[in-house]
């Protein structure tokens, strides 16, 4: 008996020093180390990409109309919800619930738009194949605008105001009903090319190691380091969280449950398959693309290993952006991290995903370093402002 308490006496205070207490971390980074670190730095985000299927992406004049668009409520069956109403400015344009909430309730969580427009795909099992598609599904679904492309048309030319702003930036000689409800995804997605994330606190780390004033200590705590450490190495974060917006904009299963009462979602496998039978796809009439334009949507990856896969979120301002996951399965950071520290087997399709295998104290010094990623946007302050008579 006391040989028993004395081993366990023993052992006890090194098991918990193993659990609880922080590894050391290199005084300096590595060669292989500081090239992971700076590839995640906002400095090394490329000019946004162009957009072959809409003429009007960067068209400045387009943008002004998607703005007062994208705060206008008219354009909802009740006159009640707009595109910010899911897509709030103050909350990094999300909107804090699990799932979507309109005219009715969905069955997935609104993501962030910040950045968005450097994704190839649009929604979590990539079923647009353009930013200006997907701007469109909302307004005619069910449980979100519930409003539809003949009652959009007809508010844009009885309001003078976006019938002569339509009339010039697109013209005025063609009245059919599916040419303007295009137009106006292509003037919604021209605003959304505006919404960039800028430095954050993880950036400035950056910039200093870059430099020869050796002030990084000054910048992140010892826990953010570690969980810094944890990101590119142990953890493997950053194998799909990738890049300067923490993300390879591709679809992993990772073996989340259901919301309770829904079947597992079949993800990207269903995704592509819709995204290819859109009639406004790259190759559809109303994109502004050449066939030769469109080869993420003709050689899109397909096969099992995308059954309940889903599109890798960013991770920029993560933690603003609550609940996490495609349908708001998990409320916090830290439960993500149990989540993918366990690893659990799939409902449906194979889960990627590996045991992390995170003591308490990397768990929460991975959370630590997530919080530095607060991106304030670049974006002019009027952009993120709605209509003047809202």
């Amino acid at each position: 008996m006391k040989k028993g308490l004395l081993i366990f006496l023993f052992f006890c205070p090194i098991y918990l020093s193993w659990m609880y207490l922080p590894s050391p971390i290199p005084i300096s980074w590595d060669e292989d180390d500081i090239i992971k670190i700076k590839s995640l730095s906002i400095s090394q985000l490329k000019p946004l990409p162009v957009d072959p299927s809409n003429s009007f992406s960067d068209n400045e004049k387009a943008a002004i109309f998607g703005h007062m668009l994208f705060f206008d409520k008219r354009l909802s069956k009740n006159s009640q919800i707009s595109c910010a109403s899911c897509h709030q400015p103050s909350r990094m344009f999300t909107d804090g619930k699990k799932i979507e909430e309109g005219l009715g309730v969905g069955i997935k969580n609104t993501p962030t738009i910040i950045g968005i427009s450097f994704s190839p795909w649009f929604y979590w099992n990539g079923r647009k194949d353009s930013q200006w598609s997907q701007a469109l599904e909302p307004l005619e679904s069910n449980h979100e605008h519930g409003s539809n492309r003949s009652l959009v048309a007809q508010l844009i030319f009885e309001d003078n105001t976006y019938s002569n702003l339509y009339n010039e930036i697109f013209g005025n000689s063609s009245k059919n009903t599916e040419v303007i409800f295009s137009n106006i995804g292509k003037a919604l997605a021209a605003y959304q090319r505006k919404l960039i994330p800028g430095e954050s606190k993880f950036d400035k780390y950056v910039n200093e190691i870059s430099s020869s004033l050796n002030n990084e200590d000054k910048i992140l705590s010892y826990n953010e380091k570690a969980g810094l450490n944890l990101f590119i190495n142990k953890g493997q974060c950053i194998n799909c969280h990738n890049g300067p917006l923490f993300t390879n904009n591709s679809f992993h299963n990772t073996g989340l449950l259901s919301i309770p009462g829904q079947l597992p979602s079949l993800g990207r496998v269903e995704g592509l398959k819709l995204a290819r039978l859109d009639p406004f796809n790259c190759l559809g009439k109303y994109s502004n693309a050449k066939k030769e334009d469109c080869q993420e949507l003709t050689y899109a990856g397909e096969g099992d290993e995308f059954i309940g896969a889903h599109k890798t979120p960013t991770l920029r301002n993560i933690s603003l952006t609550s609940p996490y996951m495609h349908a708001g399965q998990l409320e916090s950071i830290a439960l993500v991290i149990d989540h993918y520290n366990i690893a659990p087997e799939a409902m449906i399709g194979h889960n990627e995903a590996k045991p992390l295998n995170l003591r308490p104290i990397e768990k929460k010094q991975l959370e630590a370093f997530l919080n530095t990623l607060i991106s304030p946007l670049v974006t002019e302050k009027k952009w993120l402002l709605g209509l003047p008579k809202d």
